[in-house]
């Protein structure tokens, strides 16, 4: 059998799904007859990304730079429980014309022949798309995903890995549908909502709504209903966002967070299990990694590196109780805590309270730092003692670990 010619292809988006939609692409040039695609890059309007590479392909630059690549084809990696409700405006703001996206079915996924997938399309491995299912553009239908007979899906929306949308039921616009998520036969999902993972929808969800739990209830709006336009909750990845925080631009979040009355600033990512309280506040361009612990009068400031694990403290007495009884903000003062521009914080220290770490130190894992550390030094141990100068000594090895 004659192989068709691969077409040139360029993602949208340097997350998690387009790495996923590559391995897409690898298995459909491996399967006769289907039409492949050669991936030639990923674009991103996240300049840190830039010159970067996911799975082994290049990020080339912003999504305005779309323009500048004649002759290949497009399709959209973006969409997120941060962002799907804006996924169209992102896609827009490419300038592509609708006829230059592809549409990409995985060979192992079973699609009716009177099934209807709109451009931009992906459909991924071991999913069915039943009978006269009409799957609008830029729609992402995910592994193990079954949308039965009779169905619409709305443009923009993404269909997770196992839901289980029922015959005839319409799901709008711009929405999302949590893993494992199941919905009913007959019913209508509003346009920009969202539905959490391992839900069981029941009945029809309003347009911009939140509604999760078996069976589904509605918890609120999603987040373009909100002043600021990021999701304040979400089921999906179990994030929680009090309504008092503030958050820049492009702020990265992983599964939860727990973020109440800080003040995150742009560009800046927080892992998973991340806790930031009130009256704390992280600057931008900043890394604040898994299992971190930020407190109450905690300072942050720009481009600063946090370990997995690291625990700062804002009492240096602290009691249970005051007189006999339960201790109240009242009983106790914030020793406030700063950690300036540049510094880094190895996994598992330990800040006590009312030190300043300084500009470009570093801090060595598992330390405990009990009084302030000079810029531009390094310090280890516990208590945690100076070794020296960090332009001086990064790469090399002290007492078996390197600094």
């Amino acid at each position: 059998m004659t192989r068709m010619p691969a077409r040139k292809l360029i993602l949208l988006g340097a997350g998690r799904n387009s790495a996923e939609i590559i391995d897409l692409i690898d298995a459909m040039r491996q399967a006769p007859g289907q039409q492949s695609y050669e991936c030639m890059g990923v674009l991103d309007d996240e300049k840190t990304r830039w010159d970067q590479t996911i799975a082994d392909i290049p990020v080339l630059g912003s999504l305005a730079s779309a323009r500048d690549h004649a002759g290949v084809w497009f399709v959209n990696g973006i969409g997120s429980p941060a962002n799907f409700w804006r996924k169209d405006e992102i896609i827009v703001r490419a300038g592509i014309s609708v006829d230059r996206f592809a549409t990409l079915v995985h060979p192992a996924a079973s699609v009716s022949r009177s099934a209807s997938l709109g451009p931009g399309a992906v459909v991924f491995a071991n999913s069915t798309i039943c009978s006269n299912v009409c799957i609008g553009s830029h729609v992402f239908v995910g592994p193990n995903a079954l949308v039965s007979h009779d169905s619409a899906i709305g443009d923009y929306t993404c269909i997770t890995g196992g839901v289980s949308v029922a015959g005839e039921t319409v799901v709008g616009a711009r929405c999302y549908l949590g893993t494992n998520s199941c919905i009913r036969e007959k019913l209508r999902i509003g346009d920009g909502s969202l539905v959490g993972m391992g839900s069981v929808v029941l009945g029809d969800v309003a347009e911009n709504s939140m509604v999760f739990g078996n069976p589904a209830r509605f918890r609120g709006p999603v987040g373009k209903a909100l002043p600021d336009s990021h999701a304040r909750a979400d089921p999906a990845s179990a994030l929680r966002i009090a309504a008092d925080v503030r958050l820049g631009e492009r702020v990265r979040m992983h599964s939860f967070v727990n973020l109440y009355g800080c003040a995150i600033g742009d560009d800046t990512r927080l892992g998973s299990f991340v806790e930031v309280q009130k009256g704390a506040r992280i600057g931008a361009r900043c890394k604040i990694s898994s299992h971190t612990f930020v407190c109450e009068g905690v300072a942050i400031e720009d481009e600063v590196f946090v370990g997995h694990g690291v625990m700062f403290i804002n009492d240096l007495d602290p009691r249970a109780t005051a007189a006999g009884r339960p201790q109240t903000e009242a009983d106790w003062q914030v020793i406030s805590t700063r950690v300036c521009q540049g510094a880094s914080i190895g996994s598992g220290a330990v800040i006590l309270a009312g030190v300043i770490i300084g500009e470009n130190a570093l801090v060595g894992a598992g330390a405990v730092v009990t009084h302030d550390v000079t810029p531009g030094s390094v310090v280890a141990g516990n208590p945690a003692r100076v070794l020296g100068e960090r332009d001086l000594m990064e790469g090399l090895e002290h007492d078996g670990q390197s600094v």
